[in-house]
C-alpha cells in the first residue's frame, strides 16, 4: 500500500474525527473566537436557520463566524481564510456560468440566460477501505454545460460523465467498495429538447455525440412522474432509453415507493432495472431506505438491499447494508458523507466485507437549483 495513500487517509480520518463528536447536537465546537467573545460579550440574538429545500441563494456577502457556526460546521479557520474561500467559490462559480453564457451567444440572444443557465461543476474526493479492496482514493469531477437556445424548450448540453454510461451500482451504490467504475474521459455534446407536459415533472429527448475518434453518436430519452398511490404512499417513476453506436440500445427503469413516517423521518422501497443490448443482461437492484433529517446540517440513511443479474440464469451478486451520514461543512455548497457498512460479494464467496466510505463534496454553480442540500433523497 502506498505510503502516501496511508498518510492521506490518517489525515483525512483525524479531520472528520472531530465534527463526528457532535454529530448529534447542534452544539458548535469550542474555538478561540467564540471564546473571547464569550468573555467580552454575551451574544443573545439567534439567527433563523434556513431550509436548504426551500430556499438556496448565492451568497452576497463574505461569512462572517456567526454565520459559520449557525449553518455550517466548524472548519478551524480564521474569518479570513473564510472570506478567501468563500470569494473564490464564487468566482469559480460564476466563470463556470460566464463560459455557458460566452458559449450560448452564439446562438442569439442572451437576455435571460442566467435565470436558466444550469450550468456546474462538481469536485468529488472519494477515500474507501475495506477488509478485501484495501485503501483507495479517488478524486473525481462531473461538469455539465446547460445551456438554453429557444424559450427554455432547446438547449445544447455539454458533459463529461453522463449517467447513461454507467451501470447500476456506480449510479446507485458508488460508495460500496465493490462497485468499481469504468474510466470515463469523453466529451460529450448534444441538443436537448425539454416538452411541456402538466402530469410528467420530466420529458426531454436529447441527441449528440461522443467527442473520439470515430464519432460515437448517441440519442437518449427520459420521462419522470410522480404519483399518489394511497393517503400515505407515493410513487415516482422515472424511465430512460438510450443509444450508443458503441453499446447498443439500454434501459434504465427506477421506481421509489415513499411513505411519510414523521416529518423526520421517510421510508423508501427502491426497485431498478438496468438493461444493455451488446451485454445481453438485465441487472436488478432492490433497496429498502430510512432517511432522517436530524436538522437542516446533517442527516442519515439507513440502507440495505440486494444486486442481481440475469444473463443465461439469474443470480444474486451482492448483499449490503450502509448508513450514510451528511453533513454541511459550508454554507450550500461543501458537504461531506461518511458511510460504514458491510457487503457480501458472490466473487468473495459472501464472506463479510466491511467498509468504511469518505466523501469530499464541492459545487461550483449560480442556478439555485443546482445548490447542494443535506437532505440524501
Amino acid at each position: 500500500m502506498p505510503i502516501l495513500t496511508q498518510v492521506l487517509f490518517i489525515v483525512f480520518i483525524s479531520c472528520l474525527s472531530n465534527q463526528f463528536v457532535y454529530a448529534s447536537t447542534d452544539e458548535p465546537i469550542p474555538t478561540q473566537n467564540n471564546i473571547n467573545e464569550t468573555e467580552n460579550e454575551a451574544n443573545t440574538t439567534d439567527k433563523e436557520g434556513y431550509s436548504q429545500q426551500t430556499e438556496a441563494t448565492e451568497p452576497s456577502e463574505p461569512l462572517e463566524l456567526g454565520d459559520l457556526e449557525e449553518d455550517s460546521a466548524p472548519l478551524y479557520l480564521s474569518p479570513e481564510s473564510l472570506e478567501w474561500i468563500d470569494t473564490n467559490q464564487r468566482t469559480w462559480s460564476h466563470n463556470v456560468s460566464a463560459i455557458g453564457g460566452y458559449l450560448d451567444s452564439f446562438m442569439g440572444d442572451t437576455s435571460g440566460y442566467q435565470d436558466t443557465n444550469k450550468s456546474f461543476v462538481k469536485v468529488y474526493f472519494d477515500l474507501d477501505t475495506s477488509t478485501y479492496d484495501g485503501i483507495s482514493f479517488k478524486p473525481r469531477i462531473k461538469a455539465s454545460l446547460d445551456l438554453p437556445i429557444t424559450k427554455k424548450k432547446l438547449r445544447i448540453v455539454i458533459e463529461n460523465d453522463p449517467d447513461q454510461e454507467q451501470g447500476i451500482s456506480e449510479r446507485n451504490l458508488s460508495d460500496l467498495p465493490s462497485t468499481e467504475g469504468e474510466s470515463n474521459n469523453g466529451l460529450y455534446g448534444s441538443i436537448r429538447y425539454l416538452f411541456e407536459s402538466e402530469k410528467w415533472s420530466r420529458l426531454s429527448f436529447d441527441w449528440g455525440v461522443k467527442a473520439r475518434w470515430p464519432p460515437d453518436p448517441f440519442a437518449r430519452f427520459r420521462a419522470v412522474r410522480g404519483w399518489e398511490i394511497s393517503d400515505h404512499w407515493y410513487m415516482v417513476y422515472s424511465q430512460e432509453v438510450f443509444m450508443f453506436e458503441s453499446k447498443g440500445f439500454g434501459t434504465y427503469s427506477q421506481f421509489d415507493f415513499d411513505r411519510r413516517l414523521t416529518e423526520k423521518l421517510l421510508f423508501r422501497v427502491t426497485s431498478v432495472l438496468d438493461w444493455h443490448e451488446r451485454t445481453e443482461q438485465f441487472d436488478l437492484l432492490e433497496q429498502l431506505s430510512l432517511f432522517q433529517d436530524i436538522n437542516n446540517k446533517r442527516a442519515i440513511q439507513y440502507a440495505a438491499g440486494i444486486v442481481a443479474e440475469e444473463k443465461k440464469g439469474s443470480r444474486i451478486t451482492n448483499y449490503y447494508t450502509k448508513a450514510s451520514y451528511r453533513r454541511r461543512l459550508y454554507k450550500d455548497w461543501l458537504f461531506y458523507e461518511m458511510t460504514p457498512g458491510i457487503e457480501f460479494q458472490r466473487i468473495e464467496d459472501f464472506k463479510p466485507n466491511p467498509f468504511v466510505s469518505f466523501r469530499l463534496e464541492m459545487l461550483f454553480a449560480k442556478d439555485a437549483s443546482r445548490k447542494l442540500t443535506t437532505r440524501l433523497y
